[in-house]
């Protein structure tokens, strides 16, 4: 993959995980958000991770 196609989907992801993660933050404080979602959050964040790592070893 091209540096600035791998830059630009690395921002991205860093992007959507920051704002996952605050999300989730805010509500696990508020106590609002059931176990079933805290479950599908950390799944997609780890997705997002692994997204990431695949992006930046892509050749």
């Amino acid at each position: 993959m091209r540096l600035p196609l791998t830059i630009i989907a690395v921002a991205i992801n860093i992007i959507v995980f920051t704002t996952l993660a605050a999300f989730l933050m805010t509500q696990i404080n508020e106590q609002k958000i059931p176990m079933f979602s805290i479950f599908f959050f950390t799944v997609m964040e780890l997705g997002i991770i692994l997204n990431t790592i695949l992006i930046c070893t892509a050749r």
